[in-house]
């Protein structure tokens, strides 16, 4: 388990979530990472799925991550896409309409948009996110984090303050802010809460009675509609 969240930390964080390539020696110089196989899945994005096998010491796992086109240039987002995640997302791929937008937070973004070839709300982290994470937690200079596909700040806070929220009609507001009809919740979310509080400039705080804690458990009721649940995520339509 340790070895694979290391892993998800060398493919998420240390190369921002934004760049096309990885950065050599950050922030572990005995971290090594190379591809062991690869699984073209096509579609609109061209999409293709990189096994990545990382060696961390003496253990090592494997991630999947995604590569994708766009304006006739390959995009590496850094985003993994394990093969427990496919489920949700077929669901996804199958049930939304075309033009549904998704709301998740950014870590699955751009797997959920080329995967389901649906568009999604954030795809990417703010900079305020990375210069507080990346820099703080992985040992870069913010002048070192490529930010080119970095996403408003002013949204990244509207989500993370949704989830933290107590209230569903202040999730409604921001649902209906960026015209998402689908919520996606992923069971890491509930560690992954302390960039929320990250992103709201707040002490880490405990999650029970917000939305994220309804949603995670299935319980997010109202304009909300549980349609599809498994071990890993819980999908619910928005009126």
């Amino acid at each position: 388990m340790m070895v694979r969240i290391a892993a998800l930390l060398v493919l998420v964080l240390i190369a921002s979530g934004c760049t096309s390539s990885y950065v050599p020696g950050k922030p572990d110089e005995s971290v090594r990472i190379k591809e062991v196989g690869s699984e073209d899945i096509g579609g609109k994005h061209n999409l293709t799925v990189v096994e990545m096998e990382v060696e961390i010491g003496d253990d090592s796992d494997t991630v999947k991550r995604i590569l994708y086109e766009q304006d006739g240039e390959t995009v590496d987002p850094k985003q993994a896409l394990p093969d427990n995640m496919r489920p949700g997302l077929d669901w996804i791929k199958e049930n939304a309409p075309e033009d549904a937008v998704v709301m998740s937070w950014w870590d699955y973004g751009n797997a959920i948009m080329t995967y389901t070839e649906r568009d999604v709300v954030l795809r990417a982290p703010s900079r305020e996110i990375l210069t507080t994470t990346v820099s703080m937690y992985m040992g870069y200079e913010d002048d070192e984090i490529d930010c080119r596909a970095c996403v408003s700040h002013d949204a990244i806070q509207d989500v993370a303050g949704m989830f933290l929220s107590e209230e569903n009609t202040d999730a409604y507001e921001i649902m209906e802010k960026y015209g998402a009809g689908y919520l996606y919740v992923h069971a890491d979310d509930s560690e992954k809460s302390v960039a929320f509080f990250i992103a709201l400039d707040q002490e880490q705080g405990e999650t029970s009675g917000t939305v994220l804690d309804a949603a995670l458990n299935g319980e997010l009721s109202g304009d909300f509609s549980l349609v599809y649940e498994d071990d890993v995520c819980r999908i619910y339509s928005f009126r």
